[in-house]
């Protein structure tokens, strides 16, 4: 059984246009053995389409290090789908403090700072509203001095399939071309 309590009763929760700025949600599983506490905050909306934009969250799970979490830059196709945005990712409190990771789902590289390197790749929808391909940049570095610890990663998922009567994904090519180790190139199929 999984329990979520869902909480927006601060005063600052919406905006003077109903939008969510910051909300906490409780999700309890296993008996009350697994908790997940997030707290989203600072959500920002574009102010002529009321998308999204940017956010900042903080995750803790029952045993694990909490996470911090930057979210920027959010864009959507004209079906209002999401298609790029970059990620910020800390562990504040305890575990592995000295790491950052940054995230850019939309893109094929990056640079040390966790900035765009090229061109933006959206990621591309099917007519179901399901996601067929998309490429992700990622960088995780020791913030305190990135000669102990720099690598990238690009991953291409695509040919993503589902079945269409449940809508679960049956599989996908994945090209993953992580610094300091081979180019994989991996194929699921039948992930029922």
């Amino acid at each position: 059984t999984i329990t979520i309590v869902f909480s927006a009763i601060e005063i600052d929760a919406y905006d003077h246009l109903g939008r969510l700025q910051r909300y906490s949600e409780t999700k309890s599983e296993l008996a009350g053995s697994l908790v997940t506490q997030t707290e989203r905050k600072d959500i920002k909306y574009n102010s002529l389409i009321g998308q999204m934009v940017s956010y900042k969250e903080d995750v803790t799970r029952t045993e694990s290090s909490p996470v911090h979490t930057d979210r920027t830059d959010m864009e959507y196709n004209s079906a209002g789908q999401l298609i790029y945005y970059r990620d910020a990712i800390t562990y504040p409190l305890i575990g592995s403090t000295d790491l950052k990771t940054f995230i850019i789902f939309g893109a094929t590289d990056l640079n040390d700072d966790g900035t765009l390197k090229g061109s933006k790749t959206p990621a591309v929808y099917d007519k179901f509203g399901r996601l067929k391909e998309y490429n992700e940049a990622k960088r995780e570095l020791d913030k305190t001095d990135i000669t102990k610890l720099n690598v990238k990663a690009l991953t291409h998922r695509l040919n993503i399939s589902y079945d269409d009567s449940t809508g679960q994904m049956l599989g996908y090519t994945e090209i993953t071309d992580r610094e300091g180790q081979a180019l994989q190139n991996t194929a699921r199929d039948s992930l029922q």
